[in-house]
């Protein structure tokens, strides 16, 4: 794993430090018996001097390239060891900004605009409440870029009291799409918990058929914590969505209301098999036969007639 770079060129300047005092120890004896009378100047300002933190814009910047090393390293991380390398990271990276996370915030509130946008992120990672009243007030920066950052912090600080009321109308077709997008990932998880948000139903119910595919796939994922069953058409619609990770997330969605809530089950039974027979795209049909076998509890294997004939006797 590649270390972020504040932490390599502090073992770096060590190992030179280390260096550069035996070569003066043994320069020095020889020097001083050709000259008794010269100084010898104590080292210990140059060592302390070396103990200084760096300064917050270079921090915030190796903080930056260390959370998109992170980001990286999760989405694409398969392998049990992959996955322990991007935790590492992460607890590297909530160690050093939560050391730090007073002059984050100091940047956040008044940086210039590349440090208040790194420092939204950042912040999150600190995973500390001193965090959130910050982050909040960022929602109101008049740069979408801050905003859209500020939301991710959020996101990453996971507090279940976050106010959905705040994030709501973030998610409105006026916002640009990252903005829609992080704040519909901001109110999936706060929705995860099972409570009802009547604002997050509302936004959802319009975000399934957003131009963004990631704000699709989201809202989907929202439709299914609240478990809208007013909303399993919509669901069943974006089984055919253009987009692989929208139809996967409506998959999931349908396979979770129908599970829970025992009158929706026929329609979504019926609406996955209709789906998966119908694609011809082998890793859609997979995505959809994994939900049915999850909402079936039982496995008819490729026989369409099996399926068609357990979804057709529920109501």
């Amino acid at each position: 794993m590649n270390l972020p770079h504040q932490v390599g060129s502090t073992l770096v300047l060590a190992l030179s430090l280390a260096l550069f005092a035996t070569g003066c120890r043994s320069s020095g004896s020889q020097s001083n018996a050709l000259d008794p009378d010269r100084e010898i100047k104590p080292i210990g300002a140059l060592v302390e001097s070396t103990k200084k933190p760096e300064s917050i814009g270079k921090f915030l910047a190796d903080t930056n390239s260390a959370i998109k090393a992170w980001n990286n390293l999760t989405i694409a991380a398969q392998t049990p060891a992959e996955q322990s390398r991007a935790r590492d990271l992460e607890l590297h990276i909530q160690t050093v900004t939560h050391q730090r996370r007073s002059e984050i915030i100091n940047e956040l509130e008044s940086g210039p605009l590349n440090n208040r946008i790194v420092a939204a992120a950042a912040l999150g990672f600190t995973r500390d409440e001193e965090a959130q009243s910050p982050l909040l007030n960022a929602l109101s920066d008049r740069h979408a870029e801050v905003v859209s950052s500020a939301l991710i912090g959020l996101w990453l600080l996971d507090r279940q009291d976050t106010p959905v009321d705040r994030i709501c109308p973030l998610l409105s077709s006026s916002n640009g799409e990252d903005v829609r997008s992080n704040a519909a990932l901001l109110l999936a998880r706060l929705c995860s918990g099972g409570k009802k948000y009547d604002c997050a139903l509302t936004m959802a119910r319009v975000g399934v058929i957003d131009p963004s595919p990631t704000v699709r796939a989201h809202c989907t994922m929202i439709l299914a914590h609240q478990l809208d069953t007013d909303s399993l058409q919509a669901l069943v619609d974006r089984l055919y969505d253009e987009t692989g990770l929208v139809a996967s997330a409506a998959a999931r969605a349908l396979a979770h209301i129908g599970s829970s809530v025992a009158q929706s089950k026929g329609q979504a039974a019926r609406g996955l098999v209709k789906a998966w027979i119908a694609t011809k795209d082998s890793k859609r049909k997979d995505v959809i036969f994994r939900a049915q076998v999850e909402l079936a509890q039982s496995n008819y294997g490729s026989d369409e007639k099996e399926w068609i004939k357990w979804a057709e006797r529920l109501p």
